[in-house]
């Protein structure tokens, strides 16, 4: 099947497209994003979580940087 990034007019059996949604989660230590078929939910593909560099300069702290969350998201929407 062809997967779409518009929602089509026409029926999925009829011009064999699938129009998708992608579910990204941005957790504590990764960023995580999956495609899902908008109809019935069913997983197209596969999942990809791609981990943050965490930075701990004194204890009970930790840093990210945010150039590496909006990275990390753009990996694992490609991925």
């Amino acid at each position: 099947p062809t997967i779409s990034s518009k929602p089509s007019s026409q029926s999925s059996s009829s011009n064999n497209k699938i129009d998708i949604v992608i579910g990204i989660d941005g957790g504590t230590e990764s960023i995580r994003a999956c495609c899902f078929d908008a109809r019935t939910g069913r997983i197209v593909g596969a999942s990809r979580a791609v981990p943050y560099e965490t930075r701990r300069p004194r204890a009970g702290w930790a840093e990210q940087g945010v150039n590496g969350w909006y990275d990390n998201l753009c990996l694992a929407v490609r991925g």
